[in-house]
C-alpha cells in the first residue's frame, strides 16, 4: 500500500510538472526583470541576452513584453559585438505594428546610429536607412537637429616653447562625465593638430581633459567645458615646453625593439661636452626606440630622429627604417635644445 501510495504521488508530481504548476517555469515577466538587471546592474550583456531569448520563445509572454525584450536583446546584441544581428533585431521591432510608438522610434534611431558605424558593409546600412525613412521619414532629420543642439567645436592653438608651431601634436580629449547625447560607452576622442598647429573637432556637450603632446616636447594638460548655451566654440591655447632631464645625467642607455624587444638596455659611451653615443650592427627593418636616462623608469624619445611612431602609453617612439644590415650610431646631447635641467636631480613627472 505504501509503495502504491509513493507512485501515487510521483505521478501526481510529474503531471503538474508538466502543466507548469510547480514553479519549474518561470512567468516571462520574472525572467525579463532578471534579465534587465543583468544588463543594467552587473553589466552582463552577453548573460541577459541569454534570459531575454528566452522571454521571446515564450509564447505566453504578452506583445508590449515581447516588444521590450526584442529592444533589449538588441541592444545587448551591440554590446557584445554583434551589430548585424542587433540591426536585425530592431528591424524586427519596427514590423511589428502593436509596439509602442516610443519604442519603435528608439529602434529606428538605433538603426541609424548603427548605420553610421557600421561602414564595412554599406548595402546592409543603406537598406536599414530605407527601412527607418519609410516608418518614420522625418527622423533622420530631427536626429540631425538634435544633434546640432548638444555638440560644440573644441578648437585649439599648440606651439612650442621657443614660438614655433609643431607639424605633428597629438591631441587626446577626454569626458570627464557622459556627455548627453555621446554614443553609450565612449569617452575618449583623438585627433591631431595641422601644419599650422591647429585643431578642431566636434563633441558633445560637457566638460572635458585635454591631453597634447608632441614627439620631442613635454606633454601637457588642459581641461575645457563645452556649454549648450554658448554658441561661440571655446578656444585653447597650449605651449609645449621641453623635456625635463635630471641635474646630473650619469648613465644613458637606448632601449628598443631590436633588443629582445625592449628588454634590457645599451649604454651609451659619454664622448665629452655631455654627448653619448653608441654604434651597433642593425638587420633590414623598423626599429623602435627610446632613451633610459640615470636607469629611471620613464623614457624619453630621440629628439632628433627623422620619424617617429606612437607608442603603447600615449606617447612617441623615434623610429629608425633600414633597407639593409648596417651600423647605426645612436647619439644623445645633453645639450639640446629640446632639453631643459630639472634641478631635482629626477625627471619631472609629465
Amino acid at each position: 500500500m505504501k509503495t502504491c501510495r509513493l507512485l501515487f504521488f510521483a505521478s501526481a508530481l510529474a503531471l503538474l510538472t508538466a502543466a507548469g504548476w510547480c514553479g519549474s517555469n518561470e512567468p516571462a515577466e520574472d525572467i525579463f526583470q532578471q534579465a534587465l538587471y543583468l544588463e543594467r546592474g552587473a553589466s552582463d550583456p552577453a548573460a541577459a541576452l541569454a534570459l531575454y531569448e528566452q522571454v521571446l520563445a515564450d509564447t505566453s509572454a504578452n506583445a508590449e513584453l515581447a516588444a521590450q525584450a526584442r529592444w533589449r536583446s538588441g541592444l545587448c546584441l551591440e554590446r557584445v559585438g554583434r551589430l548585424a544581428d542587433s540591426a536585425a533585431r530592431h528591424l524586427d521591432l519596427l514590423n511589428i505594428g502593436d509596439a509602442a510608438p516610443e519604442l519603435r522610434e528608439a529602434a529606428a534611431r538605433t538603426l541609424l546610429r548603427l548605420a553610421e558605424e557600421t561602414g564595412s558593409d554599406e548595402s546592409a546600412s543603406a537598406a536599414w536607412l530605407d527601412v527607418v525613412q519609410d516608418h518614420f521619414p522625418d527622423l533622420a532629420a530631427r536626429l540631425a537637429a538634435e544633434r546640432a543642439a548638444l555638440r560644440r567645436v573644441l578648437r585649439g592653438t599648440v606651439a612650442l616653447w621657443d614660438g614655433h608651431q609643431p607639424v605633428q601634436a597629438s591631441v587626446r580629449i577626454r569626458a570627464r562625465t557622459p556627455a548627453p547625447g555621446a554614443v553609450e560607452g565612449r569617452s575618449i576622442w583623438r585627433t591631431q593638430t595641422d601644419e599650422a598647429g591647429q585643431f578642431a573637432i566636434e563633441l558633445p556637450v560637457g566638460a572635458y581633459e585635454i591631453r597634447v603632446g608632441a614627439p620631442a616636447y613635454q606633454r601637457v594638460y588642459l581641461s575645457a567645458a563645452l556649454i549648450p548655451e554658448e554658441e561661440t566654440s571655446p578656444e585653447i591655447q597650449c605651449v609645449l615646453p621641453r623635456i625635463p632631464l635630471p641635474a646630473r645625467i650619469e648613465r644613458v642607455e637606448v632601449v628598443g625593439s631590436f633588443l629582445n624587444d625592449w628588454e634590457g638596455g645599451l649604454p651609451l659611451n659619454p664622448v665629452g661636452l655631455g654627448r653619448w653615443e653608441i654604434r651597433q650592427r642593425l638587420g633590414p627593418g623598423s626599429h623602435d626606440y627610446k632613451f633610459r636616462i640615470n636607469g629611471e623608469a620613464h623614457l624619453i624619445p630621440d629628439v632628433t630622429a627623422a620619424a617617429f611612431v606612437p607608442d603603447a602609453h600615449e606617447g612617441f617612439n623615434a623610429r629608425l627604417v633600414l633597407d639593409r644590415e648596417q651600423e647605426v650610431c645612436f647619439r644623445f646631447d645633453e645639450n639640446d635644445p629640446h632639453f631643459r635641467r630639472a634641478g631635482n636631480g629626477h625627471m619631472d613627472d609629465d
